[in-house]
Parts: C-alpha cells; structure tokens; sequence
C-alpha cells in the first residue's frame, strides 16, 4: 500500500517534471502498470458518466441511444493508436 501511495505522488512529480520523469520511468523502472491501467480505467468510467449526465441545456446526445462501449472505444481509440504509432517507429 505504502509503494501505490509513493506512486500516486509520483503523478504529481510527473506533471510539474514531465522531462525527469519519463527519463526515470524508461530507464530507472518508476512506472506502476497497476496504477497506469486503474487510471485508463477512471478515464473510461468518467467519459460515460459525462455522456450521460451532462445537463440537459448543453447535452445534446441521445441519452436512449447511448452505448457505453462505444464511448470507451471512442475514448481510448486515439491514445492506444498513439501507443502503437510511438512503439512502431
């Protein structure tokens, strides 16, 4: 538990040190796999809830059409596109 803490702070450090923490995560071992997929998970739940439960004013989707692996896919599509382009070059 205390080693997830750690790394939770460690997002911190890695927003405000983008450069030094990459630099530790690919060669230093840093990165938590655990974490970085809990967060992809957050993401995806978060996207639909938003889809859903935006106000009526400004959301404009039909919430009886809605299908919620369609949101994720839609979702994640562009980052794991991104990861694949960045591990084949």
């Amino acid at each position: 538990m205390k080693q997830f803490v750690e790394d939770l702070n460690y997002l911190k450090y890695t927003v405000f040190h983008p450069f030094d923490a990459f630099y530790e995560i690919k060669w230093r071992g840093k990165g938590n796999m655990l974490l970085a997929t809990l967060l992809l998970a957050i993401y995806s739940i978060v996207q639909v809830i938003s889809y859903q439960y935006t106000g009526y004013i400004i959301n404009e989707n039909a919430l009886f059409e809605m299908n919620s692996i369609a949101i994720v896919t839609i979702a994640l599509a562009p980052l794991f596109l991104f990861m694949i382009s960045n591990w084949s070059v």
